[in-house]
């Protein structure tokens, strides 16, 4: 396939986009709508909590609730990039989320030291996950919580290299239209793996919450 020069001007200008996600909102409108119910309650219980952590100019509990809106909107942009058919861009989106969630559990509990580390700049956000698995205790969450946060990160992660996951994004698997993809877009070849990405960001969606409530619990609980 010959990329044209009309076709970089779509891809550059957006005029391929709204053909994109009418493809993807027709196949998951019902999704979609409760994607966008829960995020409703999850960015509800982060302005509650937002209140509390930022009381009396409070560095400290700004930052971590920068941390948890950093998740709640790359949670978004990550679901919004990936109904415009841009996969690897939104894999990447969503390893970014998870991590803004794992730093922000790792430093609701400020004895731990991470949260001292990461407002001086001493702190490497990329081993956050690691860190908040090895305290999984104090910050009394589930293994289960953590094993499958360590699984969704490891499989973002495969966003931010050339692996063979994030190479086939640029290939339609579609017959007979095969070929390579410019930019964005729907591709109902891999309808396995788009079903897959929806059900899981729509889990996360609805976890979101019950994390806000942690977060909390840990902060107003801390020595």
């Amino acid at each position: 396939m010959a990329v044209t020069e009309e076709m970089l001007k779509a891809t550059l200008l957006g005029l391929e986009d709204p053909v994109i996600r009418v493809a993807f909102t027709e196949k998951y409108s019902d999704q979609l709508e409760d994607f966008v119910q829960k995020m409703v309650v999850a960015f509800e219980g982060w302005e509650h909590l937002d209140h509390t952590l930022c009381t009396n100019q409070d560095e400290a509990g700004a930052t971590v609730s920068a941390l948890l809106y950093g998740a709640l909107n790359a949670h978004v942009v990550a679901m919004k990039l990936l109904i415009a058919g841009l996969l690897v861009p939104s894999g990447n989106t969503q390893r970014y989320c998870l991590e803004c969630l794992a730093m922000a559990l790792l430093c609701s509990k400020p004895e731990l030291g991470a949260l001292q580390r990461y407002m001086a700049g001493t702190y490497s956000p990329n081993k956050a996950v690691r860190d908040v698995q090895r305290h999984a205790s104090k910050l009394n969450l589930f293994s289960e919580a953590m094993e499958q946060l360590r699984t969704q990160v490891k499989h973002y992660d495969q966003f931010s290299h050339p692996s063979r996951l994030s190479l086939s994004s640029l290939m339609l698997l579609e017959s007979p239209s095969s070929g390579v993809v410019l930019g964005g877009a729907y591709d109902k070849g891999k309808g396995v793996g788009y079903d897959s990405e929806i059900s899981s960001r729509l889990s996360l969606a609805g976890v979101f919450p019950n994390v806000i409530l942690g977060v909390g619990h840990n902060w107003h609980g801390r020595a």
